[in-house]
């Protein structure tokens, strides 16, 4: 929270395009301003370390100074506008500026004095109506000198509207929370009181009502009160209700009831505007309003944590020490994220004790806003990194950001806010948007999809403009109802809610890449480049769809290229990286990007996994089996790690060990095609081939594009002496994906048993072209029928005759 707001306005202002001239417009006749001039003073930072230092003062006083400097504001420039910050504000410096208006401003002329910082009282008398505190305030005593006398700035205001006929605007931002000397006696509220007191022909805005604190927070421009951040952003137009191209009194009024309010609930902060409603206060700029517009219109509602800088300070210095540390373990909990565990030592323990703790009261808003912050905060983060398409995170999401207890975080969010509260059916929607993530996060099978589907669809009824529940289902009909049309549909409509958003139409391409319809994935490839052609993840995804597609050359340049403009500098992107490289059979370069990913972060299961494949594909096997075992130790239910153990005991000649994994990952997920596959071809080593068969037919009923699968049909149907029935097989899994290798050399077997030489020697170089190192097969039982003959011979010569020869 921040601080108590005052804002004292004498008519307001209306301002023109031309420098220091201000045409103010009001609901009777407009008046003309010869000249404007303003004073803006911010201070968060004082010399006094005894003062409590403020956060986004400063910053509150800049932005003001910017409306003021804008065509919007009047166009003032260094003549008509001073600005003092920080250390320039001394109290000798805001004298000297104040006095200057005296003498410059004319009849017609408009003042502008503007005030963000301390205010404070050390007794209570009238002469001492309390003090402006300047940068070089002392803690006490403040007759001493560093402050400005409230007194003293009403005479100024009254000699400028009154001798010199100017009209005059005062803003004060200076009642903030926190240990000053005239804390005891409320000193900070009197300061508030005094300045709020009404004068002929005043408008006066105040942030909040008697007894309220007003807030700031980091979601409202980076840092900001939350009345400031609202006033200017009204000012410059977004409160024109009526669209008439002024900002009423009362338009502004009814814009910061609709935003301060709502969004600082459930703690109590309720602005009050006194004045005559129908006056015109600003003239609007349309192109300043219609830029303004425009980012605002491409923000997902934010709901984070509010401040009261001080005021924890002040309530708790007050209370007894078992108070004290409750509300510390509170903090404590909340920051640590144990929500709801350990039962004994949690943020939900401790909340419901601090909420019935009546010494507490003037916290309870703030305790039951930031605590319901704290809950979404990691959907939040989830969230941004999807529509940013962070390329350092995006992958990590699930290890970095855990998403199994977001539902159950955003769903004690939205109980906390309650049903009136502006954000209650964004976190309802973000809670079944994530709920539905949940559901198909490892299974593609049509059942779970439209489980999801109903997710998303009542998501996006609660909050219509989010992208990502369209994101989502994109994946949803690609990969488990196979409906492209829609897939698409849902990719335009993600489009459509943020332009600028690549992930929609990269993901869509990266799904099709993975289905093998490789045309599909260009048409949506090319959209992503429409929008941003440079963005990492676009170039990732073409180099992707270019190795699946068997153009080596181009897929290695785009890869380069994905590294130049990306760079895999995350421990995630370097086991991606590693991944591309050993799919290109670069397997040094790709070992080093695995070992710079578990450097970084030893927890990696992925890079070790991958690694551990890395050493099972080039027969490294003692080493692939040591860091295979250690992916294991660190998630024994991975599918990724059960699937690469598997694989490695596979080819390592021990059947009966990949057999526990592969039972093991089935287990887990029955509905993964490649498992039940993997599973077979165990079946078919062990020479089982009534249950391989069983194995393989599951899988391509789960997935009938499934290359292996039908791969491993037709190897059973040779071990099996069906000499038809494999060939057929082999021909579909050609046709599914002719660049499959392992197709060929199966096939390159069957026609050894068959004695065909020229057919072995054919579908044998087929494989070797396709990138299989074939040496490893040749002097296997596989081709004693036809590794004599002139054709094989000749093969080997053309392809391993150096080899052969060493």
């Amino acid at each position: 929270m921040k601080y108590i707001v005052i804002f004292m306005l004498l008519p307001f202002l209306a301002f023109s395009q031309s420098k220091g001239v201000s045409p103010i417009a009001n609901s009777q006749q407009p008046t003309a301003m010869k000249n404007t001039y303003a004073v803006v003073v911010g201070i968060s930072d004082y010399q006094d370390k005894d003062i409590p230092d403020l956060r986004f003062a400063d910053k509150d006083a800049e932005a003001f100074a910017n409306f003021l400097r804008s065509p919007a504001g009047g166009s003032l420039d260094n003549e008509h506008l001073k600005v003092l910050m920080n250390h320039e504000a001394t109290a000798g410096r805001v004298a000297e500026a104040l006095d200057a208006l005296l003498e410059k401003t004319k009849e017609d002329d408009q003042v502008l004095i503007y005030f963000s910082g301390h205010g404070d009282v050390e007794r209570k008398t009238v002469s001492q109506p309390g003090f402006l505190l300047c940068w070089d305030a002392p803690s006490r005593v403040y007759m001493g000198g560093g402050t400005y006398s409230l007194a003293y700035l009403q005479e100024v205001v009254t000699t400028l509207s009154t001798q010199n006929k100017a009209k005059v605007i005062v803003i004060t931002d200076a009642c903030h929370a926190g240990k000053l000397a005239g804390s005891q006696i409320g000193g900070a509220q009197l300061t508030a009181a005094n300045l709020a007191k009404q004068y002929t022909n005043e408008v006066k805005i105040l942030s909040c009502q008697p007894g309220e604190l007003s807030l700031e927070g980091e979601q409202w421009g980076g840092g900001r009160g939350i009345f400031s951040y609202y006033m200017v952003e009204g000012l410059f137009g977004l409160a024109d209700k009526n669209a008439d191209g002024y900002v009423t009194l009362g338009e502004l009024d009814r814009y910061l009831e609709d935003h301060v309010t709502t969004e600082a609930a459930p703690q109590s902060q309720v602005p009050i505007l006194l004045g005559n409603k129908t006056d015109r206060l600003v003239k609007i700029n349309p192109q300043i309003l219609a830029d303004l517009k425009k980012t605002a219109g491409n923000n997902m509602a934010i709901f984070a944590a509010i401040e009261g800088r001080g005021i924890e300070e002040e309530i708790l210095g007050k209370l007894d020490s078992n108070t004290q540390q409750l509300y510390v373990s509170f903090k404590n909990a909340v920051a640590g994220k144990r929500f709801f565990k350990p039962e004994n030592d949690c943020a939900e323990k401790y909340f419901a004790q601090l909420e019935t703790n009546q010494s507490l009261a003037q916290l309870h808003g703030i305790i039951k806003h930031n605590y319901a912050a704290a809950l979404q905060d990691d959907a939040q983060q989830v969230m941004n990194i999807w529509l940013q398409a962070d390329v350092q995170q995006l992958e990590c999401i699930g290890k970095t950001l855990k998403l199994d207890p977001i539902p159950r975080q955003l769903q004690r969010a939205a109980e906390l806010l309650g049903e009136s509260h502006y954000m209650y059916r964004s976190l309802q929607a973000r809670k079944l948007l994530f709920e539905g993530i949940l559901v198909t996060r490892q299974k593609t099978d049509v059942r779970a999809g439209r489980a999801a589907l109903k997710k998303y669809e009542q998501s996006l009824a609660l909050e219509p403009n989010s992208p990502l529940s369209w994101h989502n289902m994109i994946m949803i009909y690609a990969l488990n109802l196979n409906q492209i049309d829609s897939a698409f549909y849902c990719a335009e409509a993600a489009h459509h809610l943020a332009p600028n958003w690549v992930l929609p139409y990269v993901d869509l391409a990266d799904y099709l890449t993975n289905l093998r319809k490789y045309d599909l994935a260009d048409k949506a490839l090319k959209e992503a480049e429409t929008i941003d052609s440079l963005h990492a993840y676009t170039i990732n995804r073409r180099g992707l769809l270019l190795l699946a597609k068997g153009d080596i050359s181009r897929a290695i340049n785009m890869m380069e290229k994905y590294n130049s403009v990306g760079g895999p500098t995350y421990p995630c992107w370097h086991n991606n990286y590693g991944n591309l490289l050993m799919n290109v059979s670069k397997y040094a370069e790709a070992e080093a990007e695995f070992w710079k990913a578990v450097s970084l972060d030893s927890t990696t299961i992925m890079a070790w996994s991958n690694l551990g494949s890395l050493y099972n594909v080039t027969n490294r096997y003692s080493e692939a089996e040591k860091v295979l075992l250690k992916a294991y130790s660190l998630d024994s239910s991975s599918i990724f790690v059960l699937n690469n153990l598997g694989a490695f005991f596979k080819n390592s000649k021990q059947p009966e060990k990949a057999l526990i994994y592969f039972n093991k990952l089935v287990g887990l997920d029955s509905t993964i095609a490649r498992s039940w596959s993997n599973l077979g071809s165990v079946y078919i080593d062990l020479k089982k081939y009534d249950k391989a068969e069983e194995c393989v037919e599951r899988a391509n009923k789960l997935d009938t594009m499934y290359v292996p699968g039908w791969l491993n049909r037709g190897n059973i149907c040779r071990e099996t002496g069906r000499w038809d029935c494999a060939e057929n097989f082999y021909n579909k899994a050609m046709n599914l994906n002719p660049g499959f290798a392992s197709t060929y050399l199966n096939y390159a077997v069957l026609k050894a048993k068959l004695n065909d030489a020229p057919a072995a020697t054919y579908y044998a170089e087929q494989a070797i072209l396709k990138g299989l190192n074939f040496l490893e097969y040749y002097s296997t039982e596989n081709f004693n029928q036809v590794n004599k003959t002139p054709e094989w011979k000749a093969l080997m010569e053309k392809y391993f005759s150096k080899k052969l020869k060493e």
